[in-house]
């Protein structure tokens, strides 16, 4: 909520005990997955100010800027247009901006216009997408070399939506079979991913997170 419980331009932002019917903790945003502003209403918007890490969150006047512009992840996480996350540092203490790491202090939930996604159905092995749009498995249903990957329903018994992957939190690499790995290609953001013979490579080591993050070996997800 805006410090002091009022929305007032140029106040930071806070956290404070969760009430119903405190108008200063309903905010309105972008729905789960889409970038917008978010807003405490009385035409102010959460602003990332100079959007580097460290930065203290502020309301200001919106404006429709990049610095005003988050996107809910499906995870809970509050994302600045230059990707970094709204982070929780003591109660009381102002909201910063810092690199995402998955964690607890980055996660929120609700949102006025940001309903919970629909559950994906949970199958052992797989590895279904929190957006409630499927299980990732190669184009195609088929594993075969330099097929892209891609997401389909979830059901029980498809060979090729069964993942072996690294215990949670260890690095390792993720096969769907046939001697065939998750190969993350060039490895910057905005790369197609595709499945190609395992080699041991970095670009095909994957971690698994708690928050259930698939992150590449330079931290992509």
């Amino acid at each position: 909520q805006p410090s002091y419980g009022a929305i007032v331009g140029g106040n930071t932002v806070t956290t404070a005990a969760c009430a119903s019917g405190v108008a200063t903790q309903q905010w309105a945003t972008a729905a789960v997955g889409s970038a917008g502003e978010a807003s405490p209403g009385g035409s102010h918007c959460l602003d990332a100010l100079g959007g580097s890490a460290g930065t203290t969150l502020a309301i200001l006047y919106c404006q429709g800027t990049a610095s005003q512009r988050w996107t809910v992840t499906a995870a809970g996480e509050l994302r600045s247009a230059g990707g970094l996350c709204a982070t929780f540092v003591a109660a009381g203490a102002p909201v910063v901006l810092r690199g995402c790491d998955g964690s607890a202090a980055q996660r929120w939930t609700g949102g006025s216009s940001a309903p919970a996604p629909t559950p994906t159905p949970t199958v052992p092995g797989t590895l279904p997408s929190a957006t409630g749009q499927g299980c990732l498995q190669p184009s195609y249903g088929a594993i075969v070399g330099g097929n892209t990957v891609t997401t389909a329903a979830c059901a029980s018994g498809v060979p090729t939506q069964q993942w072996a992957t690294a215990a949670v939190g260890s690095a390792g690499e993720a096969s769907p079979g046939g001697s065939h790995c998750l190969d993350a290609l060039g490895g910057s953001a905005g790369t197609t991913l595709a499945i190609l013979y395992c080699q041991g490579t970095a670009s095909q080591r994957w971690t698994l997170t708690a928050a259930g993050e698939l992150r590449s070996a330079n931290g992509l997800c």
